[in-house]
């Protein structure tokens, strides 16, 4: 029952790994690519990699796991088909735009592709870019046109946009009509329009940096039905609680680390998934409103509870918690 984000969080992320730096004046040979990638399985770094040719791509592209080149500047439509191969995760932080042509060849990828040097698009490379079958992250871009975003919503997979810190209503209507996960976790606050326009979206909705929200704008959110994840928030009011307690799919609220008697209670009447793994400890009273939920409530965070408060918790089937309690 743990919380759905989780899977995206591990799907998008980088193992951890050695880095392998090449001489940036030095032309990569087909040779020197072919044992790179023989050392390097799981995940291949060359930054440093500046130009590369078709067939030393090609060499490239065998590589099955991560495969990393954030200083390759790719001009070559021949370059982008050779690594749209690759059938790991892709990474290209050298590109800051995309002509249609490397566009169209790198939607071809079909794992991972992270795009985030990228800072401008025009609405014939979306559309082409559109057509990638896998995950897709553009972090780079910091504004988004209506045109951008119809063409980018018609990504079917994980798309994130975490870039952006602004959205106006016209940009969130046309990005809810994304059918994969939505990652916007680059906006602090949302105004009511916005989170009314993005409560329409079908899919997962990753809104972890706001920090910022309205009675008015939760009840908008309230409305979307799929899972959705606002871990920066760190305190509720009432009004809010209440609000985000209408929500009837999966909710991660991971930034609360301490509940009110008044506020685990409003929170109880939460249908869906509640996930509240950032919370540390309740008091007895907190607990014995939680434990009137009537939907599922995730509490793997939990560090310290009186015998009292882990007994009623304990007795609603429906409640997660730490083994130590359980």
């Amino acid at each position: 029952m743990r919380w759905i984000v989780v899977a995206i969080v591990v799907a998008v992320a980088l193992p951890a790994c050695r880095r392998v730096n090449t001489d940036e004046s030095a032309e990569l040979s087909v040779a020197r690519a072919g044992a790179l990638v023989a050392q390097h399985k799981e995940q291949l770094i060359l930054n440093d990699l500046t130009a590369l040719s078709d067939e030393a791509a090609g060499a490239l592209a065998t590589q099955k796991g991560s495969l990393v080149l954030n200083g390759l500047t790719i001009t070559s439509p021949g370059v982008a088909a050779a690594l749209s191969k690759h059938e790991g995760s892709l990474r290209l932080g050298g590109l800051t735009t995309l002509s249609v042509d490397i566009a169209r060849a790198l939607a071809e990828h079909d794992g991972l592709l992270i795009l985030d040097g990228v800072t401008t698009l025009l609405p014939e490379a979306a559309k082409a870019l559109a057509r990638h079958k896998g995950p897709l992250r553009l972090d780079g871009l910091t504004t988004l046109s209506p045109e951008v975003a119809e063409e980018l919503a018609k990504h079917e997979n994980f798309l994130g946009l975490n870039g952006l810190t602004v959205l106006t209503p016209e940009v969130a209507a046309a990005l809810a009509n994304s059918v994969g996960a939505l990652g916007l976790r680059g906006l602090s606050t949302l105004s009511v329009d916005v989170a009314a326009s993005l409560s329409n979206h079908e899919s997962l909705l990753l809104l972890d940096g706001v920090s910022d929200l309205s009675a008015d704008g939760a009840a908008a959110l309230a409305s979307h039905k799929r899972p959705m994840s606002l871990d920066a928030l760190t305190t509720l009011c009432p009004e809010l609680a209440e609000a985000l307690a209408k929500h009837e799919g999966t909710l991660s609220l991971k930034g609360l680390t301490t509940l009110s008697p008044e506020i685990a209670a409003a929170l109880a009447k939460h249908l869906g998934v509640l996930g509240l793994d950032g919370v540390t400890t309740l008091s007895d009273d907190a607990a014995r409103k939680l434990a009137t939920c009537e939907g599922a409530l995730v509490l793997d965070g939990l560090e310290m509870l009186s015998p009292e408060a882990a007994e009623a918790l304990r007795a609603n089937p429906r409640i997660r918690l730490p083994e130590k309690f359980r």
